[in-house]
């Protein structure tokens, strides 16, 4: 039964390829797991390759990417902006970001009064689309109004998700 439907499985995907006349990044090898492993270990295989495929098909970048902002606050000023990006991780949502960004703060560290705001792009294009939509969004540019007040300085690190 496993093998049977592993072969229908994998020559659908492998005429799927044929026809959209393209490779896979990651091509499709001889050391595919054999039924000796499982039927659990063929279906995540599978579920890889056609994920890989549909990624591919749709032009998308397999990769994600972390945007990291860090921010060095005032002595002492650290809570209002928290408060500050709270709003604006919910504007974010409202606008069509994926998720919330995540906010830290700093239980020990390099500089005291450190917040961290962390996000996720699938693309560096995507992130600086979506950055130029939040700062024109009115909303967006009421909740950061008086972030300089806040904050002396800050940098942004950007990182790409390997696995």
């Amino acid at each position: 039964m496993v093998k049977s439907s592993y072969v229908i499985i994998l020559k659908e995907v492998l005429r799927i390829k044929r026809w959209c006349g393209f490779r896979l990044k990651t091509a499709i090898r001889a050391d595919v797991p054999s039924t000796e492993f499982g039927q659990d270990s063929l279906i995540r295989y599978l579920v890889g390759i056609t994920k890989q495929l549909v990624l591919s098909l749709s032009g998308r970048d397999l990769h994600v990417y972390l945007i990291r902002n860090v921010m060095y606050c005032k002595p002492g000023q650290v809570k209002p902006v928290v408060e500050i990006f709270s709003q604006l991780s919910k504007i974010m949502v409202k606008l069509g970001h994926k998720s919330p960004m995540r906010i830290m703060t700093d239980v020990s560290g390099e500089r005291y009064w450190t917040m961290v705001v962390e996000h996720e792009a699938s693309s560096i294009e995507e992130f600086e689309d979506f950055t130029q939509k939040v700062m024109t969004d009115p909303k967006a540019q009421k909740a950061m109004k008086n972030y300089h007040e806040y904050v002396e300085s800050g940098r942004r690190e950007i990182f790409k998700l390997e696995r």
